[in-house]
């Protein structure tokens, strides 16, 4: 089964080339401050806690909801009205503070082809990428390494899940 899974990408503004992808049933939380923020862009004309976007089950889409700032959000150059759900699309620009200009991709991948993929940060606060993806064995591909209560070695279907930390 395909999930609408959401990329936003940091085309103008001081995170300008970073880029967040998420599931639904995860909620993106961007403002000013880390704290209580999913995602933190410095710029003085963002308010502390500024959007929320989140996928609504009920409508099978994405939104994202201006939580009431002083400088609004414009989503395609329009404004949209606070603490009400707008739908987003494919292909959106959502522009935010001063400079901050966000690309949203909504893409329908396979659930097991990416688990998850997100932004975490390292104790100096250096953003680092993680990255789970789940990888499918053939039945016929063999190997001389024995696996887990396999002392046989080779054979076998078995899913793995590989985590990739990029610096």
């Amino acid at each position: 089964m395909a999930t609408p899974v959401l990329r936003l990408v940091v085309e103008k503004g001081p995170k300008k080339g970073e880029t967040l992808d998420r599931k639904p049933g995860t909620l993106i939380r961007i403002g000013r401050v880390v704290k209580g923020n999913t995602f933190a862009i410095k710029d003085p004309a963002i308010s502390q806690h500024h959007l929320v976007i989140r996928f609504l089950p009920e409508a099978s889409r994405w939104t994202l909801e201006d939580l009431g700032t002083s400088n609004g959000t414009l989503v395609n150059d329009a404004k949209i009205p606070p603490s009400d759900p707008f739908p987003l699309s494919d292909g959106d620009t959502v522009k935010i503070g001063e400079t901050t200009s966000i690309s949203v991709g909504i893409d329908a991948v396979a659930e097991a082809e990416v688990e998850e993929r997100r932004n975490v940060r390292n104790r100096r606060g250096r953003a680092k990428k993680v990255e789970e993806v789940v990888v499918d064995s053939d039945a016929e591909e063999k190997s001389d390494v024995p696996k887990r209560n396999d002392t046989k070695g080779g054979g076998g279907r078995r899913k793995s899940t590989i985590r990739l930390v990029l610096w």
